[in-house]
This record gives structure tokens, C-alpha cells and sequence, in this order.
């Protein structure tokens, strides 16, 4: 009898505990109703903030209640300025997100001046593309033609800020290539280093792809522009014929160093949220995020606007703020690299 009424004594808290997260689970389901959600892009117009946008338009309605998404641009310090408010100041409530720069993993592992941000606290929505990075230099009268010839010659690329990839990447290639790039940063966003290019005030630039394909897409065949490098493992499928960036480095030791940019690659375009938002709520957030990639409306934009596409879940995402995978000799080699000139 003892025996019994223990059990039933136990089922009876189950069905009780059950009952309880009921109604709390239904309320998180309502919860977006008549709501608004904001999504912070850490780059000014033009070029970075297509993603936030394009996911600013669709999301909504994927999410129970149908809520308002709005964009906003938070320009400033290659994207850092974003990624410190959204983590010091974001609402924790659900009602926030944001675009950030795919260097957030590197920029927090490597200690850089200005992060007041915990990567690995972020809580991550999810990926609509992989973050390859380009640089080019104007064919019409640059003397530069390879790789070859900016390890001879000096070669002066537009740059909105230290921080930012399209000045992390070139720089890391001096280190452990031997190029010659040399940077005038300062520009607001990718739209004007394209222009600091075009005008002559530039050699060249570092551009995302997703930029590239928003703001100067005949360039993929007109030959305004030659590309020398793309910032992935390998040649991406899109562009075969522009070099990978690995495959200019060749030193085991050096290659461990590259792997810590390389991250960037992975996280790409993305949508996080603030650390502290209830896991109801992100979860909630993750499930409309992979709705919404498969939603046809979302496609046919993606398809019209050319937009590279490799999405990659929130969880996934969440596994690779993961840092312990590098030594801390590989951190510190990465990290004097980082802060060089």
C-alpha cells in the first residue's frame, strides 16, 4: 500500500509540474502578439544590413502573434558598437536581435580594444549565409594582378575600422602571406569603400559577398574589379576562379592561426539575441527562423536578388561560440597579429 501511494504520489507532482509549465509555455506563445521586434544591424545602410532587412521582412510572420519586425542601422567601430549595446543594453525580453558582425568569436577569444561583450553569452537565431569576404583592386589602372604582385607592391585598401573583417582579413594576409596591403580606414560602410575604390582614393577594398551582391553585382562579370582572394577554407562555388585564402598558406602552425579568423567564416550573416531572454522565447525565435527559410516568399527574394545562401541553424551556430578548441600559443600568435598595424 506504501509502495502505491508513493507512486501515485508521483505521478500526481509530474501532472502538476506538467500543468504548471502549461500555462507558461501558452503565455510565451501569446507573448508576441502585438509586439514589435527590433533588429540591431551593426553596419550603416548599404551592403552589411541586406540580411537584417531581408529577415526584417519575413520573420514576423512565422513568429505565434505575428509581431512588427523593424530594422535599425547602429554604424560604428566595425560593428562593435552594435554587439556591446545589444549585450549591455539589449531588452531581454525577446523583442530585440541583432545583425552582428561575424568577428564577434574573434574580436572576444583575442581580448580586442572596445569588446565589452561575452560572445559566447549571445543567445544565436541563426544563419541565412556563410560570411565570405573579398578583396579586390580596380583593373582599369592598378598594376596589382595576383596575390604575387601585392606581396611586391604596395597596395592601399579602403577599410571602415580595425575591427572590422574587411580590415581583419587583408591584415592577417600581411602577417602570414607577406602581402603589402596598406589601410585607410574611417569609411562609414561598405557602399563607401566601393566608392573610395571608384574614385581613386583607394586601390581597392574588402567586401562581403552579400555586399557585393547588393551594391555592385555586373561586377561578378563585367572585370571592373579583380578579385584576389576569397576569405574561405575553400573556393567557394560561386566564385571558382578567385584563389582561397588558404590556399596561400601553407605552415601547420601558421594555418592553426588562420583556423581563429576562420570562425568568422563560419558564424557569417547572422541573427542573435541579447544574453538573458528567457529559453521559451528562444526557442520560439529558433522555430520561426527555420520556417522562414524554407518559406517561398523568402526564396523567390534570395533567388531575384542572387544572395548567397548557406543557412545554418541557432543551436549549430551556438556550438561553434565555443573557444576552448584553441590553444592559448595559437590565441596569442592570432592576437599580436590582431593588434599589429
Amino acid at each position: 500500500m506504501k509502495i502505491l501511494f508513493t507512486a501515485l504520489a508521483g505521478r500526481a507532482c509530474l501532472i502538476a509540474a506538467c500543468a504548471a509549465a502549461a500555462p507558461a509555455i501558452a503565455a510565451d506563445a501569446n507573448f508576441y502578439q502585438g509586439k514589435t521586434i527590433e533588429i540591431v544591424i551593426a553596419s550603416g545602410p548599404g551592403g552589411f544590413d541586406y540580411i537584417g532587412r531581408l529577415v526584417a521582412r519575413h520573420l514576423g510572420k512565422h513568429i505565434p502573434g505575428n509581431p512588427n519586425v523593424v530594422a535599425q542601422n547602429m554604424p560604428g567601430a566595425g560593428g562593435l558598437a552594435a554587439a556591446n549595446y545589444l549585450y549591455r543594453k539589449g531588452r531581454k525580453d525577446g523583442t530585440m536581435l541583432g545583425q552582428l558582425p561575424a568577428n564577434i568569436i574573434v574580436e572576444d577569444l583575442l581580448g580586442s580594444p572596445g569588446v565589452s561583450f561575452k560572445a559566447a553569452e549571445f543567445n544565436m537565431i541563426g544563419r541565412v549565409a556563410s560570411g565570405i569576404n573579398l578583396t579586390f583592386v580596380r583593373s582599369s589602372d592598378s598594376k596589382i594582378k595576383s596575390i604575387a604582385d601585392a606581396k611586391s607592391t604596395e597596395t592601399v585598401l579602403g577599410t571602415t575600422a580595425p575591427a572590422s573583417l574587411v580590415q581583419v582579413f587583408p591584415n592577417v594576409m600581411n602577417h602570414l602571406v607577406g602581402t603589402k596591403f596598406k589601410f585607410v580606414s574611417g569609411y562609414r560602410d561598405s557602399a563607401s569603400t566601393i566608392l573610395a575604390a571608384e574614385r581613386g582614393e583607394a586601390d581597392g577594398a574588402t567586401i562581403g559577398i552579400n555586399s557585393l551582391y547588393s551594391l555592385r553585382p555586373s561586377w561578378l562579370k563585367d572585370g571592373a574589379v579583380r578579385f584576389l582572394v576569397q576569405y574561405t577554407p575553400t573556393r567557394s562555388s560561386q566564385l571558382p576562379d578567385v584563389p582561397a585564402v588558404t590556399e596561400f598558406v601553407s605552415s601547420p602552425k601558421d594555418r592553426e592561426v588562420l583556423n581563429i579568423f576562420l570562425t568568422a567564416v563560419t558564424l557569417g550573416q547572422h541573427i542573435t539575441a541579447p544574453p538573458g531572454v528567457p529559453a521559451e522565447r528562444i526557442k520560439i525565435l529558433r522555430d520561426a527562423f527555420d520556417e522562414m527559410l524554407k518559406d517561398p516568399a523568402l526564396l523567390a527574394e534570395i533567388k531575384t536578388s542572387h544572395t548567397w545562401f548557406d543557412p545554418m541553424s541557432g543551436a549549430e551556430l551556438q556550438k561553434l561560440t565555443r573557444t576552448d578548441q584553441f590553444s592559448p600559443d595559437v590565441i596569442a600568435r592570432a592576437k599580436a597579429i590582431r593588434v599589429s598595424k
